[in-house]
């Protein structure tokens, strides 16, 4: 009765946005025009200001026409028009005139464009930098990820998170529409390059249409545009290919872009190393610093008790782990009526792996630790995802988008594992079922908006484990764990948005309710008998009354100060605990943008949560065959200080990028373990510690080297972390610090060769009261590029490393011929060419030092054929 009295009282509290009128609305109008022809200027920016302070802005039609509206008349309104290649020119507004006609003057303009030949440039455009990609491609690129990576100031890592100008981008868009939201490695992963016309990169990219009118938002966004021929009809490519030793690929890339309609269909097959289940996870989004965060996420993620999976090192997976992999992505982006548009993406992944791998152990301590272990790993993947979306500028003035997703998944792994002398068994069924509902309804109200946001969600985990025997008992002792999560909540929230002269502020209140449950139970097979000790429940229940307070100062057209607070009343109780929170969460932050020195962000964040139920199990949880994990025995709120610094200085004239983040935390209440470790078992448990600290470094600096008409980025990636521990009873301070040093280049003669080559230095280093141990590696990596003539083009890949002065090498070749005058393409792909046998890399972990050795995959040559509608 309470959580209903609470929702009442949210919602009576948002309708109060409704008694904000709209009648002192101030519009202004016009066209602008060339003042030689008097033809009308189409894509002009037209911004709407105030001394320094920008109030509205917005871009001219087909018609030249534009519109802009601010809450109220204001004096000194002054607006601005201009379009490259035309003088900007100025007007001061009258509050009786509502129409302007603007007459700009051509004026030759330079400044605006960085020329690489006279038909392929770098466009800069207000907040939009446009490349042409013929410009940076060398005909070799197969998806839209490989034009990326050859595009000054655009980066890819490891997972294929893409980050422009030294921010992570929000998603990724194809001629202005939305088909995949946030999961763009869809995209960027498998549509085919050859599509591709230009590559944007939009900054202060606002969906919602109703904020978009008076606030400014830091998220930037990919737009793919597409060549001219591929716009209006269906196209796509048809792969075929096999190859010795069983290897297949099959590949189905098909495309319609109209104005009423835009549908991708990506499907693929393939035993040859492409991946297909990374593309729906392992996703990195950027924390907004400044005010507009208002595209806010409130799904919450249920945590896995068992990890059994594939051991990755830095090396392509291609090379070291055998797959089976089939995918269907099915994207499409509908108006259903002028102001109504439909989002649907529809995904199934089944993919299988395996893997060999194996080698030693060491606890770096006092007495050292050492075991052996060698792994035959193999993983199955089945996933379903559906997203639909409905978004409506039901008015000018109002906007509704409601989400829907459901996400099925299943993963069942095993390995059979030599432990020193003994052969054990491992095995985990996992079955994954995750509904998620969201509402947004966004309402203008005098000065500003207001915000409703609702959600509801149901989640579900199972896991079985089986251990084969286990090390620390009885030869024929065979154990199963059964854990079963559940998680459930909803919540209302409201928020109110207003902006007034050089002030931005927003409140916001709202109630969730979270009930999450867990329980476990194993026992021996043999003998069918429970172990009490690895057997239990728990539940938890939680009733929050949510508020807080936004507020941003625009001391200058280039500088801010945010800050933010947020505070939760949480009725908190689970099986064997109850008790109330006040959970009070302050942010500050300080930027300087857009200025000749570059954009600094420095903030600070002091980070109050409940801990979940996974590290509160009441009962030991059976991690693997020589481990047992408990969980706390009591709820404390974990606290920790973030404090973070960067600085980006992007001269895009120049072609020259500089980007640098410096982020600590500083736990003050944390998770760690007390560990009772032998040969054969680890034992632990969590306790909490406020003597844990973490520092990261991470700085890159991108230029074009004119003479060597080449792109090169010099950069560094520092940690240091210091976490307490508990040793076989035994208090240590574990200290851990890693580097890696790169230097990165991609050409661009635009002849028949270029290449792309990395250096790599790596250095891990561990340290525990006064036992240390460190690592060192070099690795570098070329890819050439040949151009035999304009049929035949050759790309050679090689990875060279040398670990502990042992060297390896890996390498892959792609050769194609393009018959001029023809849809067809044939070529082949050939990996492992001097077929190595292994790999071998050394890590360390906390007070853990691996060594291991990783069995190759063989050597293959595939041939295929390629068939362009």
């Amino acid at each position: 009765m309470q959580t209903i009295n609470k929702i009442i009282v949210v919602f009576l509290f948002a309708c109060l946005g409704n008694l904000y009128g709209q009648s002192g609305e101030f519009v202004v109008q016009g066209i602008v025009q060339d003042s030689i022809t008097s033809e009308t200027i189409e894509g002009a920016s037209v911004i709407l200001k105030q001394d320094t302070r920008f109030l509205a802005f917005g871009y001219t039609d087909s018609k030249g026409v534009f519109e802009l509206s601010i809450p109220e008349f204001q004096d000194d309104l002054v607006l601005v028009a201009n379009s490259m290649g035309f003088a900007k020119q100025e007007i001061s507004l009258l509050k009786n005139r509502r129409f302007y006609t603007i007459k700009l003057v051509p004026q030759a303009e330079s400044l605006d464009e960085v020329l690489l030949r006279p038909d392929e440039k770098i466009v800069i455009k207000t907040d939009t930098l446009r490349y042409k990609v013929s410009a940076f491609t060398n005909k070799t690129e197969q998806t839209v990820e490989d034009v990326l990576r050859n595009i000054p100031g655009i980066e890819i890592d490891g997972d294929g998170n893409i980050k422009a100008q030294g921010q992570y981008i929000k998603k990724i868009l194809i001629e202005g529409d939305d088909l995949a939201d946030n999961n763009y490695k869809i995209i960027s992963k498998n549509l085919d390059a050859q599509v591709l016309d230009e590559v944007e990169v939009i900054s202060n990219y606002e969906e919602n249409p109703v904020l978009k009118q008076f606030l400014n938002s830091d998220a930037k966004v990919l737009n793919l545009k597409l060549k001219e021929d591929r716009k209006t009809v269906l196209f796509g490519t048809n792969t075929a290919g096999i190859g010795n030793r069983k290897r297949s690929k099959l590949e189905s890339n098909l495309g319609l872009i109209k104005e009423k309609i835009k549908f991708l269909n990506l499907g693929k097959w393939n035993n040859t190393g492409e991946w297909a289940d990374e593309q729906l996870s392992n996703y990195v989004s950027e924390n907004s610093s400044g005010f507009n965060d208002f595209d806010k996420d409130f799904s919450i993620k249920l945590d896995p008790q068992v990890y059994l999976q594939e051991s990755t090192i830095m090396l392509d997976e291609r090379n070291y782990i055998q797959n089976r992999s089939f995918f269907d992505h099915f994207l499409i982006h509908k108006p259903l009526s002028e102001n109504t548009k439909l989002r649907a993406a529809t995904s199934y992944i089944n993919e299988e792996l395996d893997q060999q791998f194996g080698g030693s152990y060491t606890y770096f301590l006092d007495d050292p630790i050492t075991y052996n272990e060698q792994h035959n790993f193999g993983g199955k993947t089945r996933n379903f995802r559906n997203e639909i979306e409905i978004s409506s500028a039901i008015s000018k003035d109002h906007y509704l988008n409601i989400t829907n997703v459901v996400d099925l998944k299943s993963y069942a792994s095993g390995t059979s594992l030599q432990f020193n002398n003994d052969l054990i068994d491992q095995d985990l069924d996992t079955q994954e079922r995750n509904l998620e509902t969201d509402i947004n309804f966004s309402k203008k109200i005098k000065n500003g908006a207001m915000i409703i946001y609702g959600y509801v969600a149901h989640k579900n985990l199972d896991e079985d484990f089986t251990a084969s025997p286990v090390s620390f008992l009885e030869a024929d002792k065979v154990i199963t764990g059964n854990y079963k999560t559940t998680l459930n909540y909803q919540g209302i929230e409201a928020n109110f948005v207003f902006r007034k002269k050089k002030w931005s502020y927003s409140f916001f209140g709202g109630v969730q309710h979270l009930d999450e449950e867990f329980a476990g139970t194993s026992n021996e097979i043999n003998a069918e008998i429970a172990i009490d000790s690895l057997s239990g429940g728990n539940d938890s229940r939680q009733q929050s009354l949510r508020g807080g307070l936004k507020l941003a100062y625009q001391m200058n057209e280039k500088m801010d100060v945010n800050a933010k607070i947020t505070a939760d009343i949480v009725d908190y109780r689970n099986s064997f605990f109850k008790d109330q929170y006040l959970i009070y969460n302050p942010e500050l932050s300080y930027r300087w943008l857009k200025n000749s020195f570059g954009n600094f962000r420095l903030s600070y964040k002091f980070q109050q949560e409940l801990p979940r139920l996974s590290s509160l199990p009441g009962f030991g949880v059976l991690k693997s065959y020589r481990s047992i994990q408990y969980g706390a025995q009591e709820v404390e709120l974990l606290k920790s200080h973030r404090y973070s610094l960067s600085y980006i200085l992007n001269k895009v004239k120049d072609r020259f990028l500089l980007s640098t983040t410096l982020s600590y935390v500083d736990y003050q209440n944390s998770f760690l373990r007390q560990n009772f470790i032998a040969e054969n078992y680890n034992f632990s448990s969590l306790f909490y510690t406020n003597s844990e600290d973490f520092l990261n470094l991470n700085a890159g600096v991108t230029t074009f080297i004119d003479k060597l008409n080449m792109t090169a980025k010099l950069g560094i990636n520092q940690m240091w972390f210091t976490r307490p521990s508990v040793l076989n009873d035994q208090f240590s301070l574990i200290k851990n610090e890693s580097q890696n040093l790169y230097l990165r280049g991609t050409t661009y003669f635009k002849g028949n060769y270029d290449f792309y080559f990395q250096l790599n230095y790596m250095r891990n280093s561990g340290e525990i009261e006064g036992n240390s141990t460190n690592i060192e590696n070099y690795s570098s990596s070329f890819e050439n590029v040949l151009r035999i003539n304009d049929k035949i083009f050759l790309n050679l890949k090689n990875e060279l490393f040398l670990v502990d002065d042992q060297f390896f090498e890996s390498s892959l070749i792609n050769a194609e011929y393009r018959p001029k005058q023809s849809n067809w393409i044939f070529g082949f792909n050939a990996q492992n060419l001097f077929n190595t046998q292994y790999y071998r890399f050394q890590n360390i972990n906390n007070f853990e030092r691996s060594e291991l050795r990783y069995k190759s995959v063989a050597r293959f040559i595939l041939a295929y054929a390629k068939w362009r509608i």
